[in-house]
């Protein structure tokens, strides 16, 4: 068996060459690190380890007034420039997920905003089996502070998650709330669900 050469690591046959410099080195079936590599090894036996889940904006729906299928440049966007103005979307959590990293609405500002911008966020989820809304949170009133007009913007909801936990079924809904400084007007390009996998 050849093992592949992945960025950042080192493979080599330990038993074909055993004075070989490597990360990793294969003895059989089995893979062990070099003693060459502590600082390597240290870092990926952690269980820091991270998965991602990326949303598009064509899986989201655009509900009273947000407008799917527009675009900002070639990112595909939905457009959000009012009061009550809504995104909907689901995520299914990962059986692998130990907690939450972010969960963070990514879109491009369409206006220089001096102030803040408000969004209320509200959630909830349940299991295969159970009550869709057996739990449920919100975020009122998050405050996005100022920004430039084309700038690309994360807002993190994942204060609205709480609680959440492997094979979840979540569903996400975010409104503008124009009671601030600025009126939201935003693209939005996406939602990116980033969390810490079980080690």
């Amino acid at each position: 068996m050849t093992l592949p050469k992945q960025s950042g690591f080192n493979f080599h046959d330990h038993a074909a060459n055993p004075s070989a410099a490597g990360d990793l080195q294969r003895n059989g079936d089995n893979l062990k690190w070099a003693d060459s590599t502590p600082t390597v090894r240290k870092l990926l036996d952690s269980g820091n380890h991270t998965g991602i889940i990326p949303i598009n904006p064509d899986a989201m729906n655009a509900l009273t007034g947000a407008t799917k299928g527009a675009s900002i440049g070639f990112f595909s966007a939905i457009d959000m420039d009012a009061g009550g103005e809504t995104v909907q979307f689901n995520i299914m959590v990962p059986d692998d997920f130990a907690s939450i990293v972010s969960a963070k609405l990514v879109y491009v500002a369409n206006d220089n905003k001096a102030g803040t911008d408000g969004f209320d966020i509200y959630t909830n989820w349940g299991v295969l089996g159970g009550d869709y809304n057996a739990e449920s949170d919100n975020l009122l009133d998050t405050d996005t502070g100022a920004k430039v007009v084309g700038y690309i913007y994360e807002l993190d909801i994942s204060d609205a998650l709480t609680g959440l936990a492997a094979g979840d079924y979540l569903g996400i809904w975010i409104t503008a709330d124009n009671s601030g400084v600025d009126p939201v007007d935003i693209s939005i390009i996406g939602f990116k669900f980033e969390y810490q996998i079980t080690a």
